[in-house]
């Protein structure tokens, strides 16, 4: 698929492209740096959701497999937290 199809797509959709151009393309479309970063953050943002979805749906049943998980130090809801200091 070619550059022009593609923002033919995206224009038919109603939406306004915003794909930066190769360094040897002669045509150079309409291109926002700040409208690309802040796709990209948002992106790596559902990167990280989908990459700790087995913390959150917990998959792994079995008592064995969930206790490492609840009381890492990389799950910010762990029962390690959670409890007081001795008294």
């Amino acid at each position: 698929m070619t550059t022009l199809i593609a923002f033919a797509r995206i224009e038919e959709q109603g939406a306004t492209p915003n794909i930066p151009a190769k360094s040897n393309r002669t045509w150079r479309p309409c291109f926002s740096t700040r409208l690309y970063r802040d796709r990209k953050l948002i992106g790596r943002f559902f990167n990280k959701l989908n990459h700790f979805r087995r913390i959150a749906t917990r998959y792994d049943k079995l008592a064995g497999n969930i206790s490492p998980w609840s009381s890492s130090p990389h799950c910010g809801c762990g029962c390690g937290y959670m409890s007081l200091p001795p008294s």
